[in-house]
């Protein structure tokens, strides 16, 4: 796969993953508002996260289109960046034949939709066992406001990856439902601890078995093809190879 191609493979899997965990969050706003006192910070968050996805919708709308307004300061910034201007250009076009293929392939967008649920469905079961186990029980209208607020806050960009933000988010959201800020804290270091050791570990592991072992990765190289201009110098080249074995006569 390509640069680009793997840029936007990344890029269309975190848009589809940022939307579906909105809507979950958005749906368990909307079910908790006449059951329970929600509070304005969560409705605050459901109004960033639109803001957000919002944003980068028309992002990707202008990136799509070939006018004049993107493309110059494109080039200008691709000139600062000392990147080639007409590549940087070309990316309007890509993007809208990529996203055309992606509209017209419903198997693809099924998949994105089905993986970006299950992994935030996994996601908030694990973290719903690290505070269970610090004796903090969140039925799964609750479970999925605090998750759901405390990822759609690390969407803004105030720390790299959210790092704080998330943490900050869970722990208030805890101790304002009624929970022990001991508690809260040490589930939510817990779950934090592992969300990033984890992955470290089967990554880490996964790169080990494609570089040995039976799913080792091995580089293909293309074979080149001979070439007769050494032959042809020496007046061999059109020459059947039986004569040219022969040693020759002398006079």
């Amino acid at each position: 796969m390509s640069t680009s191609g793997a840029g936007f493979a990344l890029a269309t899997a975190g848009l589809c993953s940022a939307i579906v965990l909105n809507v979950l969050f958005w749906i368990a706003l909307a079910f908790s508002l006449p059951t329970q006192r929600t509070d304005r910070a969560f409705l605050f968050v459901a109004a960033v996260g639109f803001v957000v996805i919002a944003a980068a919708a028309i992002v990707m709308y202008a990136l799509t289109r070939d006018s004049e307004r993107v493309l110059r300061p494109a080039r200008r910034l691709a000139v600062r960046l000392s990147l080639d201007p007409e590549r940087v250009a070309a990316l309007p076009s890509k993007i809208r034949h990529r996203f055309a293929a992606l509209r017209s392939d419903r198997r693809l967008v099924r998949r994105l939709l089905g993986w970006s649920i299950a992994q935030w469905t996994l996601d908030m079961a694990a973290l719903w066992v690290f505070l269970s186990a610090f004796n903090i029980r969140l039925n799964p209208l609750v479970l999925i406001l605090v998750f759901g607020a405390a990822n759609i806050a690390a969407a803004v960009p105030v720390t790299p990856g959210g790092l704080g933000v998330v943490e900050a988010v869970y722990i208030t959201s805890l101790v304002q439902i009624g929970f022990t800020f001991q508690a809260a804290t040490f589930g939510v270091a817990a779950y934090r601890l592992a969300h990033y050791v984890f992955p470290i570990i089967a990554g880490g592991v996964s790169y080990l078995t494609l570089r040995a072992g039976p799913r080792k990765l091995t580089a293909v190289t293309e074979p080149t093809e001979p070439s007769h201009s050494t032959d042809r110098q020496d007046g061999l080249g059109d020459t059947d190879p039986s004569l040219a074995s022969r040693s020759p006569k002398t006079p």
